[in-house]
């Protein structure tokens, strides 16, 4: 089995709208200059997204369990159009198009899964989805996953999310709490081993 991380780009944008903040107030007080602390607190932000971005790809690629298998963790993103959102998704994309290590060698996990949903990903996320293109070419990945068709259309249509797979082909079932879908934070359970002795 393994995880999934839904809408990773909306996840980690209210964090590195906090750097931001953080670092905004630090450098107006260093340098009482507003556009230089602006531009200073977005550097250190891009920065501080590409650096946790990669960390996690490394992680998941270099730690094993008992048995000798990395993590199996996928994670989706794509669909967020605020500023940090977006360039959480292009840190990705750009670490997955760089590959890991000194062979830099295409990574496996976490498992890409791009969301596309038409007016998004051909309008104010149409540079993702082309760096997505590009990482496709090179890499393999990401996944694609519509939006625009289908049961996965009927669902973020009913309720404007998505759903995330586990891997290539479990996804979570409709969980309602108080008349509202529930996909984020919930663990997987489409599919499910059983060994017996």
């Amino acid at each position: 089995g393994g995880f999934s991380v839904g809408d990773f780009d909306t996840v980690f944008a209210k964090y590195a709208e906090r750097t931001y903040e953080k670092a905004l107030a630090y450098f107006m007080d260093e340098t009482g200059d507003e556009v230089m602390a602006e531009r200073l607190a977005e550097k250190t932000t891009m920065r501080e997204i590409e650096q946790g971005y990669q960390a996690v790809e490394t992680k998941l690629n270099t730690i094993s369990n008992a048995l000798g298998q990395t993590p199996f963790v996928t994670i989706s993103f794509g669909l967020d159009t605020s500023r940090w959102g977006r360039e959480v998704s292009k840190a990705v994309l750009r670490t997955r198009l760089e590959g890991l290590g000194e062979m830099k060698t295409t990574a496996v996990f976490p498992k890409l899964v791009l969301l596309h949903r038409k007016e998004i990903s051909d309008g104010v996320n149409a540079d993702i989805k082309q760096l997505g293109v590009e990482c496709s070419r090179k890499r393999l990945y990401p996944d694609w996953l519509s939006l625009d068709e289908g049961y996965l259309k009927e669902v973020y249509e009913r309720s404007g999310k998505a759903i995330t797979p586990m891997g290539c082909r479990a996804f979570l079932s409709p969980f309602m709490n108080e008349g509202e879908e529930i996909y984020q934070g919930r663990g997987n359970v489409g599919a499910v081993t059983l060994n017996l002795p």
